[in-house]
């Protein structure tokens, strides 16, 4: 797993499941963490959690002191780990998961609710999903679709930065940014990048 610090209270954690399955997350801390303090955290508890179930997981860090910074901290992001683990036990099914569509909500462009319903009612088309995810991985870079160049008319207010993260049968996935047409693209991009960056070389390590 790895934690990278987003901003001063807020963290992206990034677990690496056995099966080869990967989840982010973000986790919110309850005051300023240097990435120093990050990544002690995430070795600790990549040494406490892995090949753990929830429950042992659970047990084993109830046996964590939780005074001072790093104790602390590593409760706080080990109960996320935890949740995330039911979370993906309880699974039986592919899901899509995202964050930050708040963020998106608050855009000009989608004050009006029933065209952000229908762009997720887009992203929720498995087959669509399918030939993005295709059309990504295949070109094996940083992709930028604006507006009318998303094949479905409920996305042509938006526009995607995506990037392909893994390796053919272990894990394989797409990184992105949803956002409207005048998002900021240089940011988005260096951000997809750099997360895709970061899931390869995790899925690199699975089997290490």
């Amino acid at each position: 797993m790895d934690l990278v610090t987003i901003s001063e209270r807020l963290a992206s954690l990034i677990i690496v499941f056995r099966e080869g399955a990967i989840r982010q997350v973000l986790v919110t801390l309850a005051e300023p963490v240097e990435q120093e303090e990050l990544t002690r955290a995430a070795v600790v508890l990549d040494g406490l959690m892995a090949g753990r179930t929830a429950a042992d997981a659970d047990r084993a860090l109830a046996r964590i002191d939780g005074d001072g910074p790093i104790g602390t901290l590593v409760r706080r992001v080990g109960e996320r780990v935890i949740a995330a683990i039911r979370e993906y036990d309880a699974m039986v099914i592919e899901e899509v998961f995202s964050d930050g569509l708040l963020h998106v909500m608050e855009a000009p462009e989608f004050e009006r609710s029933d065209k952000l319903r229908r762009v997720f009612a887009a992203l929720e088309n498995r087959a669509y999903l399918g030939q993005l995810l295709d059309r990504v991985a295949g070109v094996g870079t940083v992709q930028v679709f604006i507006g009318a160049e998303n094949a479905p008319p409920e996305m042509r207010d938006v526009s995607l930065v995506l990037a392909p993260y893994g390796e053919p049968g272990r894990a394989v996935g797409v990184v992105g940014v949803l956002g409207p047409t005048r998002m900021g693209y240089a940011q988005a991009i260096g951000t997809v990048r750099f997360v895709s960056t970061l899931m390869n070389e995790l899925v690199q390590h699975i089997d290490a």
